[in-house]
């Protein structure tokens, strides 16, 4: 079995001695069909040392859910049959493991920061109830290292309401040629995340993003360029003033493409909380590749909420100016939304799995503790970044100041075709930025669900920008012929076209849901579904970004060139 896990060790790790203790700690437990239904250590029945409350904060918050074993395993040191501990089996006791057992659980250990997983028990031929009770754990040693370790259950006892079953294990030592650093590669599924179609995936993806590429260097060359020409020959004749009179196409709204669009306040926010969510993304995927966070157990999450905090500069910088533009007031109150969008969201979907969770009767808990460090970071940090953001853009933007100045009157639209209304533009954009980004969903959305681990980062940060390519290139020729269709309402549809990704996304993994995961379950259910909108909300919010990004360059640099009086 191959699971993803986040929390694991250093690359390098600290050396040993003869004797030095290897702490043995209870993560979770889960059906075996079923790992997305996990329980904390504790919910099996077995007996379990006294916890141990680390006077780190931090670490004790990240570990909620570990239970520190009797097991005790020392370097070097081998063990045989050692009695652990003892327990008279209740109806209680004998019902869980009943349970338990008629379901496959499995449970997972960390040993030292290696992960294990064995099975509580089985049914014999009688179809009595067979509790494991000798755990033999056999590790592999090099220079000092504990490089590799396996768990085996050899022998098993009938449970019986009144008997006793008592707890015993083995530890055997064996040396080994692998390094160190090769510790990890027995739960990296090569065959899998390494298989002709990932690279089939990429060089679809890199064609998509050349196609886009071209298609905009055409537009460009083919019309826009003409149209300068034209322009200026016209601009010479006239004394440098260029009169539109009689004009078609995108040149006769340049008095109306800078107003503020409608619900500037929600799209300034939906800008803001993109351009976070992208720069996570991007910050995330170095971290992974260059540091190899994957091997580090609890990096991941440090880093994550490093990311998280930093990026709220981006956020408030995007939001902050686009909102300023657009000639808002609300400033303080804008920035302080945008910066909420992320947490609000996660916080809707974590309450959301609890309660369907509660409702259907299946003892999964919702640590507030990480919640509350959550938003305590929010308050001290994401905020105030937020807001700094928020004034360097409203000063400093990348795309300067509008050189046009507004009509007093709006110009009236012209019955747009139906092809470059927004739904037909988000049907088309949508569809390529999804065939961009289809096939690395697939190995995210099945790693997390069947807890692989994601070890091959160097596919996704190809992927990462070539679909930004696509996007952006997609999204600038829509908006050029909505605006030759003299339609200047272009900020709402060169986010929201793009963002239709997301709802492809959506699609995709409901159909890797209901074709590749054994379902069992109500809440497994809700989980796939909640799991999948968190995915397709990520590359929607992402794209949606790049699209409006690229078009506002776009729309800048064209109207900026026109000479007008």
């Amino acid at each position: 079995m191959n699971f993803l896990f986040f929390f694991i060790s250093n690359v390098n790790g600290k050396k040993l001695s003869v004797n030095d203790t290897i702490p043995v700690v209870g993560s979770k437990t889960f059906p075996l069909l079923n790992p997305l239904e996990s329980y904390n250590f504790d919910y099996i029945p077995f007996c379990l040392a006294p916890e141990t409350h680390s006077s780190n904060k931090i670490k004790a918050i990240m570990e909620l859910n570990r239970k520190h074993t009797p097991i005790s395993i020392k370097y070097l040191n081998t063990v045989k049959n050692e009695p652990l501990c003892s327990i008279t089996v209740t109806k209680e006791i004998y019902d869980r493991f009943t349970e338990l057992i008629n379901r496959q659980f499995t449970y997972k250990l960390y040993v030292g920061k290696l992960p294990v997983w064995a099975l509580i028990g089985h049914k014999n031929s009688r179809n009595s109830t067979m509790v494991y009770t000798n755990f033999v754990f056999q590790l592999s040693y090099r220079d000092k290292h504990a490089v590799e370790i396996s768990l085996s259950t050899t022998t098993s006892v009938e449970i019986q309401v009144g008997s006793t079953l008592q707890f015993s294990y083995s530890v055997d030592w064996y040396s080994t040629n692998k390094k160190y650093r090769q510790r990890f590669e027995k739960y990296c599924d090569y065959d899998f995340f390494l298989s002709p179609v990932r690279y089939y995936g990429l060089g679809n993806t890199f064609l998509l993003a050349t196609l886009s590429a071209i298609s905009v260097c055409y537009v460009l060359t083919m019309f826009v360029s003409n149209d300068f020409r034209r322009i200026e020959r016209e601009a010479d004749i006239l004394d440098y003033e260029t009169e539109f009179t009689g004009e078609k196409g995108w040149k006769v709204v340049h008095n109306d493409v800078f107003r503020p669009p409608s619900m500037r306040f929600v799209l300034s926010s939906l800008v803001g909380a993109g351009a976070q969510v992208g720069t996570m993304v991007v910050c995330f995927v170095a971290a992974n590749l260059f540091l190899r966070l994957h091997y580090k157990r609890n990096s991941t999450m440090n880093v994550a909420f490093a990311v998280y905090a930093i990026s709220a500069l981006s956020c408030g910088y995007f939001s902050g100016a686009m909102y300023k533009k657009w000639q808002g007031k609300r400033w303080i109150m804008q920035l302080i939304s945008a910066s909420a969008v992320i947490p609000c969201f996660y916080l809707i979907y974590k309450l959301t799995v609890f309660i369907f969770a509660i409702s259907s009767g299946i003892g999964q808990s919702i640590h507030t503790t990480p919640l509350f460090v959550g938003f305590i970071l929010w308050i001290l940090f994401a905020i105030p970044l937020t807001i700094f953001g928020g004034i360097f853009g409203r000063h400093y933007f990348v795309l300067g100041e509008f050189n046009a100045r507004l009509g007093i009157i709006k110009r009236q639209i012209p019955p747009t075709p139906f092809y470059l209304q927004t739904p037909c533009l988000a049907l088309a954009i949508g569809s390529i930025g999804w065939a961009s980004v289809c096939y690395e969903v697939y190995y995210i959305m099945l790693s997390i669900w069947k807890y692989k681990l994601y070890f091959s980062w160097f596919f996704i940060s190809l992927t990462v920008p070539l679909t930004g390519i696509s996007v952006a290139c997609s999204t600038v020729i829509a908006i050029y012929f909505r605006l030759s269709a003299e339609n200047y309402e272009w900020q709402w549809p060169s986010f929201m076209a793009p963002a239709a990704t997301g709802f492809f996304v959506f699609l995709e993994c409901l159909y890797c849901a209901a074709t590749k995961i054994t379902k069992e379950g109500f809440v497994q259910s809700i989980f796939l579904v909640s799991s999948s909108i968190v995915m397709s909300t990520i590359v929607a919010t992402v794209c949606g970004f790049v699209g409006f990004a690229s078009s506002a360059l776009f729309v800048r640099h064209i109207f900026r060139a026109l000479k007008l009086d």
